[in-house]
């Protein structure tokens, strides 16, 4: 990456042209699905005006969305409002409110038609969580050292493996073991906890040392004492990896 480049330049490391499509596809899929089960008493569904989406169409969603986190108004519809007091013009030029909507009730990342695998909790976002995680790892290399933690994402809707981690500053959301280079923060790989980490288990070691393996790639780690057991370390130096911690 040459030392001109902007924010857009980095973003498109990680949405991809390869992850853009695949998000049409589906997206264009499932409308499709949404529209046939439409009843007839309902004419004026908006899903029945429903038009195709393009690579443009995502990224004017992905935009606007990115500029909703920064210009917060209390309601989606208030983005397109008319009135001065909330008026903001640039969104109306770039999608119409209904538009909007109901690309995002049509947003969708997996076709709905495969077999969906038992136990996998994630598996409709799965397509976008894998192409992703693959990015983060291929497109920068960290250096040395580098920690393991826990990060929860903020959510308060209803999720089966939602979490409550009363010192985190989000404290309601999605809980995510991430592996990250110590001097920038940068989340070289993480694995998202959908209350299922039975699945880390190999039979003989705990969870906090089996996420660390699963995540590990040959740095100098840094890890606190949820994770860190004199069988890890010896397992890590055998690894030829040095570890960094407190011990309970």
């Amino acid at each position: 990456m040459s030392s001109d480049a902007i924010e857009l330049d980095y973003f498109t490391l990680f949405m991809t042209t390869e992850l853009i499509e695949m998000i049409v596809v589906e997206t264009n899929r499932y409308a499709a699905e949404i529209r046939a089960k439409v009843p007839d008493d309902k004419p004026h569904a908006q899903i029945r005006s429903w038009k195709e989406v393009n690579s443009d169409s995502i990224w004017r969603m992905i935009a606007l969305t990115t500029a909703m986190g920064i210009t917060k108004k209390p309601t989606t519809d208030s983005y397109w409002s008319t009135k001065a007091v909330w008026q903001t013009k640039c969104y109306a030029s770039v999608v119409s409110r209904n538009r909007y909507k109901v690309i995002l009730q049509s947003l969708h990342f997996q076709n709905n038609q495969l077999n969906k695998p038992e136990g996998d909790r994630i598996w409709k976002l799965r397509p976008l969580y894998e192409m992703l995680t693959a990015k983060f790892t291929s497109v920068y290399v960290p250096e040395q050292d580098i920690s393991i933690d826990e990060s929860l994402l903020l959510y308060k809707g209803r999720l089966f493996f939602k979490q409550y981690i009363p010192n985190k500053r989000s404290r309601f959301g999605i809980k995510s073991y991430e592996l990250c280079e110590s001097r920038s923060g940068y989340t070289w790989k993480y694995s998202l906890y959908t209350g299922q980490d039975g699945t880390l288990l190999d039979g003989v070691h705990g969870s906090s040392y089996c996420i660390v393996m699963k995540l590990l790639d040959g740095h100098r780690l840094a890890v606190d004492n949820y994770y860190n057991s004199p069988q890890l370390c010896s397992d890590l130096f055998d690894a030829q990896t040095n570890c960094i911690g407190t011990v309970r």
